[in-house]
């Protein structure tokens, strides 16, 4: 069992060895993105918080009647 690993920037030149490197089954293909988070990514934290807080609220204030 041997381990390849590509590592590159963005801006960099594609590695020759990954253009040759044959993918078989189990082999796992990891590729990460950085960018800034846009607007959704903010309303999806908020919004699941908010649900969250008022679902909190409702099972609290029906526990106690």
């Amino acid at each position: 069992m041997t381990t390849d690993t590509f590592v590159f920037n963005y801006d960099d030149e594609y590695p020759l060895d990954l253009f040759e490197y044959q993918l078989q089954n189990g082999d796992i293909v990891k590729v990460e993105v950085k960018r800034s988070p846009s607007f959704l990514d903010w309303l999806r934290v908020f919004s699941t918080v908010v649900s969250a807080t008022a679902t909190t609220i409702i099972v609290v204030d029906r526990l106690s009647n």
